[in-house]
């Protein structure tokens, strides 16, 4: 069993039943108000501590998985993802670099075939911040319109090789018709 579902069981077990016990208690006069409040707080701290300590155990496994692979420099990242074009692999570093601190992870250990959520979590979907810095990094400018068709482009983003890195614009060039990473 993973440690989400251990933890989403023993917190929903504990919620249940001393709800359970607490509403009994107070319908039979057994417990006081007060009590039955300060157990009820104390069942959503419970929770709140569930999700928190869940979290950090997620990271540290993550941390540890990135870090037992092969540590790669921007440079070589680049080179591995495209080996015969140093524009694109500049592109390629900086998408990492904007991802590892959109994350608050160091990606050394990032291989272009890593899955984005599965993988990495980002958890794309609820992540626009991502999104808004990789705006910012590439000075791309993204109509309020055109969020349904990024929200679509999300399904097709599974790994970081399938970013977009063709139409990303740099430095240098101007800005693409397609007026999004994701678009």
């Amino acid at each position: 069993m993973n440690p989400k579902a251990a933890i989403s069981i023993f917190a929903i077990a504990s919620f249940g039943i001393l709800l359970v016990v607490t509403i009994a208690g107070a319908l039979t006069g057994f417990m006081p108000k007060e009590t039955v409040g300060l157990i009820f707080f104390g069942l959503i701290g419970t929770c709140l501590i569930s999700a928190i300590v869940y979290e950090r155990v997620k990271k540290r496994r993550l941390l540890k998985w990135l870090r037992s692979r092969p540590q790669l420099n921007d440079n070589d990242f680049a080179k591995m993802l495209f080996p015969d074009d140093a524009e694109r692999g500049a592109i390629a570093a900086r998408v990492r670099r904007v991802l590892a601190a959109n994350l608050k992870l160091p990606l050394d250990g990032l291989q272009p075939q890593d899955r984005l959520d599965a993988d990495l979590q980002t958890e794309l979907a609820a992540n626009p911040d991502l999104f808004w810095e990789l705006e910012a990094e590439f000075g791309i400018k993204t109509e309020v319109e055109e969020y349904e068709a990024h929200e679509a482009s999300l399904k097709h983003l599974v790994t970081f090789a399938d970013f977009p890195l063709v139409e990303i614009p740099t430095a240098t060039s101007p800005v693409s018709p397609r007026r999004g990473p994701m678009a």
